[in-house]
């Protein structure tokens, strides 16, 4: 987008009116996306970002490709136990993250 870029070009408002918070609808999808983590440890709301803004960031993404950091090592979080100094990340292993190129 060459343009400066409105938000409602982005994210999917009509659905998720969060435009201004002070409304009840705001206030439901913020409260929605607060308690998904609590159930399923991820809120991750369908649609939020449109799809023609989904193929754009991708395609910007994709163009300067060549020019990213590119490593084949596997790295995991430094997560450890700060109250219990003796278990590793290993030990930790719900609290360890793989991280990787996609």
């Amino acid at each position: 987008m060459s343009h400066p870029v409105q938000i409602t070009e982005i994210v999917n408002i009509e659905r998720y009116p969060i435009e201004d918070l002070t409304t009840r609808a705001a206030d439901a999808v913020v409260a929605h996306c607060r308690d998904k983590p609590r159930s399923t440890g991820l809120c991750l709301p369908p649609e939020f970002i449109h799809s023609a803004a989904i193929k754009l960031i991708q395609s910007e993404a994709r163009s300067c490709m060549n020019e990213a950091h590119y490593t084949e090592h596997w790295r995991a979080t430094p997560i450890g136990d700060a109250s219990n100094p003796d278990r590793s990340p290993a030990q930790e292993t719900p609290r360890r993250h793989e991280l990787y190129r996609l």
